[in-house]
């Protein structure tokens, strides 16, 4: 965490989904992408115009809440 910044977008895979992992990785001010675990299912509180919402992580876990963009999407992969 400490080589991170507001300068950078980390990005990663579903492994490293845990709440707190992102509650550091917010307060490096880097930027993330992280790909999810089908477990999580987050709660929209705010949907945006380009099909994203907005939700909060962290319910009985984290002391303060934390806002993510919620991006949805599907990869089929044919052979």
């Amino acid at each position: 965490m400490s080589v991170l910044d507001r300068t950078m977008l980390l990005l990663a895979d579903a492994g490293f989904d845990a709440n707190e992992f992102v509650r550091d990785v917010h307060a490096t001010g880097a930027r993330f992408l992280v790909r999810s675990s089908a477990r999580r299912i987050p709660t929209p509180f705010r949907h945006l115009d380009d099909g994203s919402y907005l939700a909060r992580i962290g319910y009985g876990v984290l002391p303060v809440l934390l806002t993510v963009r919620v991006i949805e999407a599907s990869i089929t992969v044919t052979l």
